[in-house]
């Protein structure tokens, strides 16, 4: 098996080892080179029919196998000597079993307990602290004036999250509530001859 798998290794147009042991540029295949592993998987096939058919014919086609390929020297030479590091890449690592005596154990258990502990009361305080809001949300909803106002805020929000919104009381914006509000305070500003609660030069700003 080993000596079959360094066959193959020699014969990858390109390998792909670790960076300890990176390749020279002049390890890597040219393009006459580049059917090996073709001429590898026909090999088989070829020298099956070969050996049935007998005579010179069939031991010269049976060349174009594994013998037939021809191995880059500097290729052979990256394999021989990082073999062995390419096979510890393949073979899974071993753990080795760790023995506990019953004082670690016993150790071991009382801290995760502890911890479970200290997880379940952050959730709980989580639990308790987002249910008071949204009581607290659907009390204030209920003292609004019925009308527009109360149907607006009561209105649930589908709305994909937006980084301006940093409390989930915040209800969705009613659309030209703002402007007409602002254009209210502008009348209100143009009908006081332009000074309103000590902002003066409101109309000038707007024109």
């Amino acid at each position: 098996m080993r000596s079959r798998l360094r066959s193959l290794l020699e014969l990858l147009p390109r390998v792909v080892a670790p960076p300890s042991a990176r390749l020279p540029a002049n390890a890597i295949w040219g393009e006459k080179n580049a059917n090996a592993l073709l001429i590898h998987a026909r090999g088989k096939k070829t020298k099956k029919q070969s050996s049935s058919k007998g005579g010179s014919q069939g031991s010269s086609k049976g060349r174009s196998g594994m013998a037939g390929a021809v191995a880059n020297p500097a290729m052979k030479a990256t394999v021989d000597k990082h073999f062995d590091l390419f096979m510890r890449s393949y073979a899974p690592a071993e753990i080795e079993k760790e023995t506990l005596t019953a004082e670690q154990l016993e150790e071991y258990e009382a801290r995760a307990k502890e911890y479970s502990k200290m997880k379940m009361a952050q959730h709980r305080a989580w639990q308790k602290d987002i249910a008071g809001k949204i009581r607290h949300k659907l009390v204030a909803i209920k003292s609004l004036p019925e009308g527009f106002i109360r149907d607006a805020a009561a209105a649930p929000d589908y709305s994909s999250f937006s980084m301006k919104r940093t409390r989930p009381s915040l209800t969705p914006a009613i659309p030209g509530f703002y402007e007409a509000k602002q254009e209210k305070a502008e009348k209100v500003v143009r009908e006081s001859g332009g000074v309103l609660g000590g902002v003066p030069g409101m109309e000038r700003r707007r024109r």
